[in-house]
């Protein structure tokens, strides 16, 4: 429901939709990749790097990995190193 949402510009419903559907499977990396796309379109880059750094911390496919830290210069800061 959550991509309806996004391609409505409904991003709020979108980012609600998307962190429900993380409590329930939170292995699904498309959903963080969706949660940042999101947290961008409604300018809140503090939450974007939430998402992109705490999936850094995650066990999980490095492509994916990858799709996220192209969104990161969009968040408005650098990455801690």
């Amino acid at each position: 429901m959550d991509l309806v949402y996004g391609l409505q510009g409904q991003y709020e419903k979108a980012t609600e939709s998307t962190k429900q559907a993380l409590r329930l499977a939170p292995e699904r990396a498309f959903s963080y990749i969706n949660l940042a796309n999101y947290s961008i379109a409604l300018q809140h880059f503090d939450e974007t790097r939430q998402v992109i750094h705490q999936r850094r911390r995650g066990n999980w496919m490095i492509k994916y990995s990858t799709m996220l830290f192209m969104l990161l210069p969009f968040s408005g800061r650098t990455p801690p190193r």
